[in-house]
């Protein structure tokens, strides 16, 4: 099966990287499930589309009125 570029897994250490997040913040985030995540034994990845997802959803839009 080939990798597309948003299907990479990405390590703990790289998704804080990308959020500005310390790694306890991310580790947190993935087992209350708020951040989807891939576990092999006890090495945790995220898929980078499921982290584009979770940016997405969390665009904060301030409302007009």
């Amino acid at each position: 099966m080939a990798e597309t570029n948003n299907d990479r897994l990405l390590t703990v250490s790289q998704v804080a990287e990308k959020l500005n997040m310390s790694k306890a913040t991310v580790y947190s985030k993935t087992k209350m499930g708020e951040i989807p995540s891939v576990k092999f034994g006890e090495t945790i990845r995220v898929k980078e589309s499921d982290l584009e997802n979770y940016i997405d959803s969390n665009i904060h839009k301030p409302k007009e009125g």
